[in-house]
């Protein structure tokens, strides 16, 4: 997960706009990735694209902060939203964006290892299901377990007193909220979570 929360002070330098991303230039997933950014991607890929986020700050003292969990469209990553992302922490939210490691076309983790796109899982899933309806409903089902997960473990994260989360989320007040095939997670995370108190489906048809 990329988490964005409200900053008590800026940190001297602001930071990649995809952390990691000289681990990423040798994987499989650099290709997707600058399909999926298209003339933006050599910012990108060089660091030359900041964001406008800081690295291990710490929180705006005072309450708790509700959080809003996102799961991102089909085939990219929470990375793409992340000025929408910026904007909702800097209104006093917890935003934390989900990498579906079915979906994301390149993932680097905290311990710098690289999770590859799911090839053989794609494949997997259109030989196993009848139709394309069946497929999606899958994907669904497995992407909303992802975001109930992150869910279980924003929990104690909030319990965790060596993390800067301590004490300090809202977990009576949860929102789910996705882009395209995030937009359905959303709204079946929805169905299944009864600690998710709003939803929001931004284009994620059901047809």
């Amino acid at each position: 997960v990329r988490i964005w929360y409200p900053a008590a002070r800026a940190g001297s330098v602001p930071a990649a706009y995809m952390p990691g991303i000289e681990r990423l230039h040798s994987s499989t997933g650099a290709g997707a990735l600058s399909k999926l950014f298209g003339p933006t991607w050599s910012s990108i890929a060089s660091g030359e694209l900041k964001s406008h986020s800081y690295e291990r700050v710490p929180m705006v003292p005072g309450a708790k902060f509700p959080v809003l969990v996102f799961s991102p469209g089909g085939g990219t990553t929470a990375i793409a939203y992340t000025t929408q992302m910026e904007e909702l922490a800097s209104h006093g939210y917890v935003v934390v964006g989900v990498e579906h490691p079915s979906e994301a076309p390149g993932m680097v983790c905290p311990d710098g290892h690289v999770v590859k796109t799911a090839d053989e899982f794609w494949d997997r899933a259109r030989r196993d299901t009848p139709d394309a309806e069946s497929f999606e409903k899958e994907i669904t089902e497995a992407e909303a377990a992802d975001v109930v997960f992150v869910i279980d473990r924003l929990a104690g994260l909030g319990s965790d007193r060596e993390s800067v989360f301590y004490s300090r989320l809202d977990m009576n007040r949860i929102g789910v909220f996705g882009h395209s095939r995030g937009g359905r997670n959303a709204a079946r995370v929805c169905q299944l979570e009864r600690r998710v108190k709003a939803c929001l489906n931004q284009e994620g048809s059901f047809s």
